[in-house]
């Protein structure tokens, strides 16, 4: 897949982009002063579920539960040492896919459109598809 330099600079750019929309959300956010609320932290932060999204959008898994079970949890436990199990990832990823978003358009790096996921016959070339 990646090597673990290539990660290191995923990781990068998306740990600074966080800290970046961190501060601007910041900014925009209004308190709540009736309840309180817990601000204790999750085990994996939002930068390391964004990395995980992009190595899988970049690699050639299709289920998103065998990467994870099967890669992410055996095989880049050193990249990833605080892992969570796959359904709290699925939670998390939930709350990250804003800034996941944000992070493509910002940067070069852009996900998969949806037209090109269509299933086309296979006499059909790819340069009909756009590709």
């Amino acid at each position: 897949m990646f090597s673990k330099s290539k990660v290191t600079v995923i990781y990068c750019i998306a740990e600074d982009f966080c800290k970046e929309f961190t501060l601007q959300q910041g900014k925009y956010m209004v308190e709540d002063k009736e309840h309180k609320h817990r601000n204790k932290p999750n085990r994996m932060n939002d930068t390391e579920i964004i990395v995980i999204l992009i190595l899988f959008h970049s690699g050639g898994f299709r289920c998103f539960k065998h990467y994870y079970k099967g890669y992410v949890c055996k095989h880049l436990t050193h990249l990833f040492p605080y892992r969570v199990s796959y359904s709290r990832f699925v939670e998390l990823g939930r709350k990250c896919c804003f800034l996941w978003l944000s992070l493509s358009r910002k940067s070069s790096w852009k996900p998969v459109r949806a037209s090109a996921l269509s299933i086309a016959p296979p006499c059909v070339s790819a340069v009909t598809n756009g590709y």
